[in-house]
């Protein structure tokens, strides 16, 4: 959920970042990313530099709060990156959009029906069924 830490360290640390400010969650993503290699929050598995580019992107403050407003923006704005709205309009099969989503969440798999990140140092794989994804556009 929109609370979610990678590894669930959420509990561990005492973080609530549905409750937190970005700029809180910037502090506690450097913290996570020493502790376990990841720095992954929310709902949505933000990692640093994706969400530092997000909130440039988008206009957010560092005393914003990533709440679950906050967070769905970000991921709608990930989404449009890798090619959402060139999907829609028939500029992108869905093909080529998965394999571009595949490249934002590690658990969205891509068309081969492996995460792009398998194999790396974290233990990335894909959680997602491919099927899933295409069904749920």
């Amino acid at each position: 959920g929109y609370d979610t830490v990678f590894g669930n360290n959420q509990k561990k640390y005492g973080w609530k970042p549905s409750r937190m400010t970005i700029g809180e969650v910037k502090k506690a993503q450097k913290v996570l990313a020493r502790a376990t290699g990841s720095s992954a929050f929310g709902k949505y598995q933000v990692i640093q530099k994706t969400l530092a580019g997000a909130v440039r992107a988008l206009g957010l403050k560092d005393s914003d709060v990533f709440n679950e407003e906050t967070q769905d923006r970000i991921a709608l704005y990930l989404l449009d990156q890798r090619g959402y709205s060139a999907y829609k309009a028939g500029k992108l099969s869905p093909v080529a959009f998965q394999e571009q989503v595949s490249m934002e969440w590690a658990s969205i798999p891509s068309p081969s029906g492996q995460s792009f990140y398998a194999g790396d140092k974290m233990g990335n794989k894909a959680s997602l069924a491919g099927r899933t994804l295409a069904a749920s556009l």
